[in-house]
């Protein structure tokens, strides 16, 4: 035995550790809701009506999606996903809030964005309240959204705050570029 062989012997390595792998795959929820009781209509509807042409302002986007947030009683957040030509190409549910807020996390959109090879997002998100008017945490989290968009790839493209048959549109106000 030679004496790399022999030291290699007496050495106790220790067995290698197994290393878990995760596969993503893409389910499409033909009917994920907001409330348990419209959940087959609510997002599915919204896609059903914005599905294959292109979304060019924020007047016609808040057309198709008004009646979408209408008498919730606590926020919701949604994000629809568009292709290179800013067509939508699907939507997830993000967060059910409380009457004043909503947790999210860039993770879970962007997790979401990329898994729909999204190029782009619109963000979307209601004020049980009625007054679309943003708050600080509403900018804060839609500069952090930009910011992790960018990084990403994935251009956030405008995030709109549902009210009252009202709307809050950054893009417009000029707080996305």
């Amino acid at each position: 035995m030679s004496k790399c062989s022999k030291n290699h012997a007496k050495t106790n390595r220790p067995s290698t550790p197994s290393v878990t792998f995760y596969k993503l795959k893409l389910v499409r929820d033909e009917g994920f809701g907001m409330c348990q009781e419209r959940a087959p209509n609510v997002v599915s509807g919204l896609l059903t009506q914005c599905e294959g042409p292109s979304i060019s302002d924020s007047a016609v986007l808040h057309g198709l999606i008004r009646n979408v947030f209408h008498e919730l009683d606590r926020e919701h957040f949604v994000i629809v996903g568009l292709d290179a030509k800013h067509r939508i190409i699907g939507g997830s549910l993000i967060a059910i809030g409380s009457l004043t807020a909503a947790i999210v996390h860039p993770r879970e959109i962007f997790k979401t964005a990329i898994a729909m090879n999204a190029a782009a997002l619109i963000l979307l998100h209601n004020h049980p309240s009625g007054d679309p008017t943003p708050s600080p945490e509403d900018h804060e989290l839609t500069k952090r959204l930009a910011e992790c968009g960018e990084l990403l790839g994935i251009r956030i493209l405008d995030h709109l705050i549902v009210g009252d048959n009202r709307y809050y549109s950054f893009a417009d106000e000029g707080v996305l570029s």
